[in-house]
């Protein structure tokens, strides 16, 4: 007889500003490995539903689970997690409460030491482990013993090695509870075609996270695939039961960096082709990982979107980074994509601890060139966590802040007219937002960079939008081009609040014309008759079935 698990991915204030909501593939996968192994789950997500703590809390208790299992994708150990834990003790469950993610894997004893009404923390991939622990659950056993899970016996820290899943055709398909509310709620459909990558970024810890089987942090293990047969099946199911028409891939690279990767996505685009499926689908590589072969035979079947990481458009940079490409790699990978005419959106670090101003210049030069220049993009700096090999070279230079607990922060600037430029950028970013949400609306995007080809829209008024939105991008990132110039040129490190204070007051004239020149464009297009609708993904699906 099996047991019930509740699964919930709990509120957190971390999502991208401009980003919508990302169907949970965790939940998914590990709610069809608990029903697979014969067990109940019931998934609840808290971020879709926009629930407080004390909300998700309760409708955890109401399900009279055996255990819960809360899933994050933050780099650190959000307070709301606490606040729902704390929570779910206040109203008396006394089941197993289990915490996993890709970042918390790697500091399980100080998340446990800092919420003890935390029974474990699980490492690595929780597929296998959450059947292991339920059917010991089920069996009054020690569930303790199963593979990956860490926990605290009185002051001592115990952890199981993680387990790798090497047949990724072994496992089920995703549950998809949640699929419709994704799309009524306008958030983005997820789908996984492999884990884990082939490179070693020295700001990434994706491949440390696989190899956490091997039982220390520094280990590193390799992509793995799901088969084309099996991607398709289930595309096809989402098309069919679901009527999904836009959908996500999560893979953190796509092609693995191999031969058989691309052979693997030239037989994934000729049978969708085939198929003719009515999804359009988006994906991220790496720069080296694009090949125009293996993009234009995957546009033929769906993909419309691809985002790259470029991570910057300068070689040293890109050295601090190991990224083992060019900048010359960087932007024939761009020019690739845009041939093939999809959409393209860039991974970009803008700063770092060792950043300099020139690296800077070279880095805007880039952006300007790949027509990426953009207040969203310039406001971007390096991200360190547990697991990423540069968290550990900024802690040996002085550049990393541990607060004892849960998150690393970056620590400041070897060059401080470079951490002076990084905060007039977030000024620019800051005074952009509520552009930014206008562009997503009037474009009717899926993601910032990724839009939607809107029913009847003429192309003059797609040229207008698309006009718009340039000169938008153009006029707050120019802000930040300008006192970029003007900060380099100093004979001596300016004063902040003087810096300060004449960004804020440029900010403030550019954002009045900003509104006038929306305004009027605005009102040509209805004046036209060409008035401008938000479309969702649901406003899509009911137009195609109304034809």
């Amino acid at each position: 007889m099996g047991v019930l698990g509740v699964l919930a991915r709990p509120p957190a204030n971390v999502a991208h500003r401009f980003r919508k909501p990302f169907e949970s593939m965790a939940l998914g996968c590990l709610g069809s490995a608990l029903r697979s192994s014969g067990h109940e789950a019931v998934l609840l997500d808290a971020q879709l539903s926009r629930w407080s703590p004390d909300e998700l809390a309760q409708e955890i208790f109401d399900c009279a689970p055996a255990f819960v299992g809360l899933t994050t994708v933050s780099r650190e150990f959000q307070p709301e997690t606490r606040e729902v834990v704390e929570a779910l003790r206040g109203l008396g469950f006394t089941g197993p409460i289990l915490l996993g993610g890709h970042a918390v894997s790697f500091f399980p004893a100080r998340i446990l030491r800092g919420c003890l009404g935390l029974d474990a923390v699980i490492t690595g991939e929780g597929d296998s482990t959450i059947t292991v622990l339920a059917t010991a659950l089920a069996n009054g056993e020690d569930w303790r013993a199963a593979p990956g899970v860490a926990f605290l016996d009185g002051e001592r820290f115990v952890q199981t090695p993680a387990q790798r899943i090497y047949d990724l055709d072994m496992l089920s398909m995703p549950a998809r509870d949640l699929t419709d509310a994704v799309i009524d709620r306008e958030g983005n459909v997820s789908f996984s075609t492999s884990r884990g990558c082939y490179a070693r970024c020295t700001f990434c810890s994706i491949p440390r996270f696989y190899g956490l089987w091997k039982g220390h942090q520094g280990a590193s293990d390799g992509w793995l695939a799901r088969s084309p047969e099996l991607v398709v099946q289930e595309l096809e199911m989402l098309s069919d039961q679901y009527h999904v028409r836009e959908i996500v891939c999560v893979d953190d690279e796509f092609f693995g960096g191999t031969t058989a990767g691309h052979d693997r996505a030239l037989k994934l685009g000729a049978l969708l082709r085939r198929r003719q499926l009515p999804i359009r689908f988006a994906i991220s590589c790496r720069a080296a990982s694009v090949s125009k072969a293996s993009l234009q035979a995957l546009r033929d079947g769906g993909l419309s979107q691809v985002c790259v990481g470029l991570e910057a458009g300068d070689a040293q940079a890109l050295a601090l980074y190991a990224k083992g490409h060019s900048v010359d790699q960087n932007r024939q990978a761009v020019e690739t994509i845009r041939e093939l005419g999809l959409s393209f959106q860039p991974g970009f670090i803008m700063f770092n601890h060792a950043s300099t101003l020139e690296e800077l210049q070279r880095n805007v030069r880039f952006l300007k060139e790949i027509s990426e220049f953009k207040p969203t993009t310039i406001d971007t700096e390096i991200d360190p966590h547990f697991g990423a090999p540069i968290s550990r070279l900024m802690d040996r230079e002085g550049y990393l802040v541990d607060d004892g607990g849960v998150a690393l922060r970056s620590g400041g600037y070897k060059h401080p007219r470079v951490g002076l430029l990084k905060m007039v950028a977030t000024r620019c970013a800051t005074a952009f937002q509520p552009f930014a949400k206008l562009i997503l609306l009037s474009q009717s995007s899926i993601t910032y960079e990724w839009r939607r080809r809107v029913p009847g829209r003429l192309p003059e008024t797609q040229s207008t939008l698309d006009s718009l939105e340039r000169r938008l991008n153009a006029t707050f990132a120019g802000v930040f081009e300008q006192y970029l110039s003007e900060v380099e040129a100093l004979e001596k490190d300016p004063d902040p609040a003087a810096v300060f204070s004449e960004v804020d007051s440029e900010l403030a004239r550019v954002s009045q014309q900003a509104e006038a020149l929306a305004s009027r464009t605005f009102a040509r297009l209805e004046a036209d008759g060409n008035p401008v609708k938000y479309w969702s993904q649901r406003d899509m699906i009911h137009h195609e079935h109304a034809k």
